[in-house]
């Protein structure tokens, strides 16, 4: 059974942040509006066929502190675009087009913006990718979204132009023909990056204004394959990018429900952590192998086939055990290294502290193991306690590796959790 697989980049992290406030912000009552407002008219359009975009998003995003605004910016404006970064602040104004592809906006705090609309099927102006780049990429970037001033009492008008996205198609096949059914197909950057090295602190004013343009609200970047096996991921933005698909290798515990609704385990307990990986078209397990598609503009690439054959890989099995009476840790998660770059792999413990890591290519790899015990508050007044990440090199040539035990040592006062970032 496949399910889609976690992204492991900041933009993915900053986003869940902003919806996570924007839960917040939805239980309390609305805030009076902002005095000072104008509005904005304008017309959404196609730039390939010059029809109107109907029911397209239309987001206006302060424009950064740190780029060129009009003189007659107040200060009221300077909050909104992050000059009193302790202080709530604009972060987008949000419309809609009509059938006619026209919109128009009231109530819109004055001040400088940037303008775009956002539909399924349109490239954006931000993108994944874009998340690492630098300061004067980032200005670039926003040199070209349209600007609109909104002076208050005043009404602006600015037209917006989509041009259709890019195409990336193709089919999910496993080795013996079949199709793979359900399968969740996305889009990365062909270079991985760590967490740790994204942005230090604070993201930037310019940063944080690209983000607000990001696709969040479509779908079309991640889709899952029909019947056949097939897939279309559509509206993306020049770049380049390779395809992967999340499998998983080991089959879920048995799960009983009952008539009254409840439920309980009737095998192992869930794991927390599944034993997954990606694959990469056109088939393959290690990033660094997977083919680059660039997109210019609307082109399509017809021919982005995966091929799903773990035959020819082999696993790694052990044992992980704590503490001096060696007992089986209440969790553990298991990550791998290869080259110093952190895989697309993750895998969890059976009751008997065992594991198994799949389809692995011949190579030296590292194995890295973070665990701890979560005490009942109910029962044990202990507070949870931690295991020092345990790294064990390892060769896989032509057959199947056992490393056996391997113990983890509990954190020393003071002493940090290294994470695998």
């Amino acid at each position: 059974m496949v399910r889609q697989g976690p992204r492991w980049t900041m933009i993915a992290m900053y986003l869940v942040s902003l919806f996570g406030a924007a839960m917040t912000l939805s239980q309390q009552p609305e805030p009076k509006s902002l005095a000072h407002t104008g509005s904005v008219d304008g017309y959404v359009s196609s730039a390939e066929t010059h029809l109107p975009v109907r029911f397209a998003e239309i987001r206006l995003v302060p424009k950064p502190s740190d780029t060129p605004a009009s003189t007659d910016q107040g200060p009221q404006a300077q909050a909104q675009t992050g000059g009193d970064r302790a202080q709530p602040h604009i972060s987008a104004v949000n419309g809609a087009s009509d059938m006619e592809g026209r919109f128009h906006l009231e109530g819109v705090p004055a001040g400088d913006y940037l303008a775009a609309a956002i539909m399924s099927g349109f490239a954006v102006p931000f993108t994944n990718n874009d998340f690492w780049a630098n300061e004067e990429q980032l200005r670039r970037l926003i040199a070209a979204i349209p600007t609109v001033h909104v002076s208050e009492g005043g009404s602006a008008t600015i037209n917006l132009v989509l041009h259709h996205g890019g195409v990336i198609a193709g089919r999910v096949l496993f080795s013996d023909g079949s199709p793979a059914t359900g399968f969740a197909l996305s889009l990365e950057p062909p270079v991985q990056h760590a967490f740790n090295e994204g942005p230090k602190g604070p993201l930037s004013p310019l940063l944080e204004a690209l983000i607000h343009f990001g696709n969040d609200t479509q779908t079309g970047n991640q889709v899952k394959t029909d019947d056949q096996g097939r897939y279309r991921i559509f509206g993306i933005s020049p770049g380049k990018y390779i395809v992967d698909t999340p499998l998983f290798s080991q089959v879920s515990p048995a799960r009983v429900t009952m008539s009254d609704g409840s439920g309980f385990g009737g095998g192992s307990p869930m794991r927390l952590f599944p034993n997954m990986m990606s694959v990469y078209a056109p088939g393959v397990f290690r990033r660094v192998e997977a083919r680059v598609f660039e997109i210019h503009g609307d082109e399509e690439i017809a021919d982005a086939d995966l091929k799903l054959d773990p035959s020819g890989l082999h696993c790694v099995k052990g044992r992980v055990l704590a503490g001096e009476d060696r007992h089986v840790p209440g969790q553990a998660m298991i990550r791998v290294e290869e080259g110093g770059k952190l895989l697309d792999r993750m895998s969890s413990l059976e009751p008997d502290g065992s594991f198994e890591v799949d389809y692995l290519p011949s190579g030296t790899y590292t194995m890295l193991i973070m665990g701890g015990d979560m005490n009942d508050p109910t029962t044990s007044p202990q507070p949870p306690r931690q295991y020092q990440t345990t790294e064990q090199d390892f060769i896989v040539e032509t057959h199947d590796v056992t490393l056996g035990d391997i113990v983890l040592v509990a954190l020393k006062p003071g002493e940090r959790l290294r994470l695998p970032l």
